[in-house]
């Protein structure tokens, strides 16, 4: 039995936590109203399947031949996914072509995870310098360039190496060997979920990513949005009388 007093007083310290804030799990308790949603922890997200015949790979590539990331975004709004797959602002190309914009690329995603090395090299490592550039050439000759496999001619490199910062892992000799395997261009944290298919648009502007199965229907409406978009640009064009430009110039 608990006297008055004691009950009391129990309830002047109960106040003064709540006010003094000094106890936060009286704030953290959840008011029940409805079900409970328990937290269902780390989800590991399954690749999705898709349709990667040449056929269907080439009437995309054919639909996003000369669309820019702003239709793109246009079209992602238009069936209602707004705010999704824009990578962010710092993305950028790292060098413009700004006559015939080739610093633009597109194509499929093929995601690639960089993690750093667990193998250190330093002093006393090797006997002698030969033995050194021996373990060297056997290095580049290990896993970076392995998810080359999978690349198919049209493809983009969707490289995660967050947490790698003690090294470049893209240089001349990776990129042209990419290259010459069909990969047009690379993607390097974007801070975007990308899933192996999804179609990627890189330029000037940004970068955005397409999900696979809504690749066709975004490349037609954003090929629509580009060619209005393209005449009426030209007509202020020729009555500025400006030279036309590869942004206006009918494309072959």
């Amino acid at each position: 039995m608990v006297s008055d007093s004691l009950r009391w007083f129990a309830s002047v310290c109960l106040i003064g936590l709540l006010f003094m804030g000094t106890s936060p799990l009286l704030f953290s308790l959840p008011l029940r109203s409805g079900e409970l949603t328990t937290p269902q922890g780390v989800r590991i997200l399954q690749n999705k399947s898709f349709d990667d015949s040449e056929a269907t790979r080439q009437e995309i590539l054919e639909v996003y031949q000369n669309l820019r990331v702003t239709d793109v975004a246009d079209g992602m709004d238009l069936i209602g996914l707004q705010d999704i797959g824009v990578m962010k602002r710092e993305i950028r190309p790292l060098w413009r072509d700004t006559d015939r914009f080739s610093h633009r690329f597109f194509g499929f995603a093929v995601i690639v995870r960089h993690v750093p090395t667990d193998v250190w090299v330093g002093q006393n490592s090797f006997e002698t310098i030969e033995e050194a550039k021996q373990w060297k050439s056997e290095q580049y000759g290990r896993a970076p360039d392995a998810w080359l496999d999978a690349v198919k001619p049209g493809d983009v490199g969707v490289v995660d190496a967050d947490g790698v910062n003690d090294c470049g892992f893209i240089g001349s000799n990776n990129s042209l060997g990419w290259a010459r395997n069909g990969v047009v261009g690379v993607v390097s944290n974007g801070g975007v979920l990308v899933y192996p298919g999804d179609v990627v648009v890189a330029e000037g502007d940004g970068v955005i990513v397409v999900p696979r199965k809504h690749a066709l229907e975004v490349g037609q409406l954003a090929k629509e949005i580009n060619t209005g978009d393209q005449q009426s640009r030209r007509e202020k064009y020729e009555d500025l009388g400006l030279p036309l430009d590869e942004t206006v110039r009918d494309k072959e």
